[in-house]
């Protein structure tokens, strides 16, 4: 099963394990931000993470980008 996406400032991945990760603009600084939460595993919250760094990493457009986990 596809994860849950939601579009609403950002971008929000839900997997099916609980594990959400969201993309989007700061609210103080003009840079992109992406948080991950994951209830069973570090681990699995480092997939998420990356999965999510990779794209504007690729995709300098999108402003600013620093992000590490």
């Amino acid at each position: 099963m596809l994860p849950n996406l939601v579009t609403v400032n950002g971008v929000r991945v839900v997997a099916q394990d609980g594990t959400w990760g969201l993309a989007g603009a700061s609210s103080d600084k003009p840079e992109i931000v992406v948080v991950v939460k994951n209830p069973i595993s570090s681990d699995r919250g480092r997939e998420m993470f990356e999965a999510l760094d990779a794209v504007p990493r690729r995709n300098p457009e999108v402003g600013v980008y620093n992000q590490t986990f």
